[in-house]
C-alpha cells in the first residue's frame, strides 16, 4: 500500500505515535483496582485475595461471595412484630438448637452452695426438671441457672416457714403450760405433783410406753414432756385418779383411808404398796402431805 507521500507501508499497521499496548496484552490488577476506594482495597488484601492478577482476584471475590451467601443462609433472623406463634417457635428453636442437649438426660445439675442440710431434694425432682427443660427447649446453662434459683428461693421460703412454725409451737406450749398450772397449781407444788402422778397412773394402766409414744406422735405432748393439749392431759389425770381410787377399793381398803397419813398409818401396808405399786405409793404419800423422797421414791 502506498501513502500519499509515495512511501510504502504494511496494511493494518499503526503509527507508533498513536500509542497503545502490544496486541493481546491485559491490564494489570492494580489498574483494575484503581477505581475502588481505599477501604475496599484494604478489605481485599486483608481477606487474602491476590491482586497480582485480575483473574485470580476475581476468583477470590467470587469465593468470598459464596461463603458470605452460605453464612447468610444459615443466619437466624428475628421474627417481625406481627409474626405468628409458629414463626416465633421456629425462630426460638433455631436459636437454641445448639445450646441444648438432644434429650432430657443431657441436662446436669448440682446443688448450689448455702442450702440447709434438711432441704428436701430428691432424684424425682431433678428428673422432672430435666423433662420440663427439654420440653421448653431451654439451653443447658439456662436450665441449670433456673434450677439453682428455684432451690435457693425455695430454701429461703422453707426456712421462713420453719421459723414461723417454731414461734407458733412455742406459743402453744406456753399457753398449754399456763392452762395446766391454772388447774394443777404451779410446777413444783404438791398439787401439781399429785396430778402428774395421776396422769402417769393413767398412762401405765392404759398402754404404757406405747400410749405415750402415740400421744407424742399426736401432738398431745412433745418429746421434752411439755404439754401441748392440756384438756387431754387433764382428762387422763382424772382417769388416773379414778384408777387410783379403784385400786384402793380392790385392795380392800377404804378409798378415804391412807396408810401413809398420820391418822391411819400402817407400816406393813406402806411397805406392800411401795413394793407392788410405786406409783400408787407416791400418790398416797403426796396425798398425805409428805415427800416421796422420804420413802426413797
Amino acid at each position: 500500500m502506498t501513502t500519499l507521500d509515495g512511501s510504502a507501508t504494511h496494511a493494518g499497521s499503526l503509527d507508533a505515535s498513536e500509542g497503545g499496548s502490544d496486541n493481546g496484552s491485559n491490564p494489570s490488577a492494580s489498574n483494575f483496582l484503581s477505581g475502588l476506594d481505599r477501604d475496599s482495597r484494604e478489605w481485599i488484601n486483608a481477606n487474602g485475595i491476590s491482586d497480582d492478577d485480575p483473574a485470580e482476584m476475581l476468583s477470590g471475590l467470587v469465593t468470598k461471595s459464596r461463603e458470605m451467601e452460605s453464612l447468610i443462609g444459615r443466619s437466624v433472623r428475628f421474627p417481625a412484630e406481627d409474626a405468628s406463634a409458629e414463626e416465633v417457635d421456629t425462630f426460638y428453636d433455631r436459636l437454641t438448637t445448639r445450646l441444648r442437649p438432644e434429650d432430657a438426660a443431657g441436662y446436669e445439675y448440682s446443688l448450689p452452695e448455702g442450702l440447709p442440710q434438711d432441704m428436701p431434694y430428691d432424684s424425682e425432682f431433678a428428673d422432672a426438671w430435666r423433662h420440663f427443660s427439654h420440653d421448653a427447649k431451654l439451653p443447658a446453662h439456662v436450665s441449670s441457672k433456673a434450677h439453682d434459683w428455684f432451690l435457693q428461693h425455695a430454701a429461703t421460703a422453707i426456712q421462713a416457714r420453719q421459723s414461723e412454725n417454731n414461734a407458733l409451737f412455742e406459743q402453744l406450749a406456753d399457753d398449754s403450760t399456763k392452762a395446766i398450772e391454772e388447774a394443777w397449781g404451779p410446777k413444783g407444788s404438791r398439787r401439781y405433783a399429785t396430778n402428774r402422778e395421776h396422769f402417769s397412773k393413767a398412762i401405765d394402766g392404759l398402754g404404757g410406753e406405747t400410749l405415750m409414744s402415740e400421744l407424742v406422735d399426736a401432738g398431745v405432748i412433745d418429746e421434752e414432756q411439755r404439754v401441748l393439749a392440756p384438756r387431754i392431759v387433764m382428762a387422763l389425770a382424772r382417769a388416773g385418779e379414778a384408777m387410783f381410787a379403784e385400786d384402793r377399793l380392790v385392795s380392800g381398803g377404804a378409798a378415804s383411808r391412807n396408810p401413809f397419813s398420820d391418822e391411819s398409818r400402817n407400816w406393813d401396808e406402806q411397805n406392800s404398796i411401795i413394793r407392788d405399786d410405786p406409783t400408787l405409793a407416791r400418790q398416797l404419800i403426796q396425798s398425805a402431805g409428805k415427800d416421796p423422797k422420804t420413802y426413797r421414791l
